[in-house]
């Protein structure tokens, strides 16, 4: 993989309870929910991601624009929240949002024959992921510093304390982002 190093903002989720989805409910979840998904938030975002990877129930979005990802974890979480699960046959599905800014290293990786990231800042997203309580977005320090309320006053930040990374990751401050208008947890 050649590689070059450049500085972006990266979302990592997951879906809690997807293991447990049986075989039928898993082909729903990829005929329907990820298609509905994808006109619904992806879409909406999708020309401001420089990279997007999925795998199985996760996804990896890096973006050059914070403001728009922290927007984009927003609709997604909501997403998740509003589904109707029951309508549509499936076993309700939380999801966990992580956000991180960092150095990434992108290039073109002959094995899957296209380009990727990599990177010390990518693990350390990732391992935040996991911890994330199921329906919340967290978020590095390091993100966290890059949104103002003179650009966007509709996104807020509570103050979790330092939160411990999956895998002996280490310690991160970490914050809950939420709109405005939502209560703090």
């Amino acid at each position: 993989m050649v590689v070059q190093r450049d500085t972006k903002s990266i979302l990592f989720s997951d879906v809690k309870g997807y293991s447990q989805l049986k075989s039928a409910e898993i082909k729903i979840f990829f005929d329907k929910f990820i298609p509905d998904l994808t006109k619904q938030v992806i879409d909406k975002y999708r020309e401001t991601f420089i990279d997007i990877n999925t795998w199985g129930d996760g996804l990896i979005i890096v973006g050059e624009d914070p403001y728009k990802l922290a927007r984009a974890a927003l609709d997604l979480r909501d997403y998740y929240t509003q589904y109707d699960w029951a309508d549509n046959l499936l076993t309700p599905l939380t999801v966990r949002i992580a956000l991180h800014h960092g150095a990434i290293y992108k290039g073109h990786d002959p094995i899957r024959q296209r380009d990727g990231v990599i990177g010390t800042e990518v693990t350390l997203g990732a391992r935040l992921e996991p911890v994330v309580a199921p329906g919340e977005i967290w978020c590095t320090q390091t993100f966290r510093l890059l949104i103002t309320k003179d650009v966007d006053s509709h996104l807020e930040f509570d103050d979790i304390e330092e939160q411990k990374l999956a895998k002996d990751y280490g310690l991160v401050k970490a914050y809950r982002l939420r709109r405005k208008t939502e209560a703090p947890k």
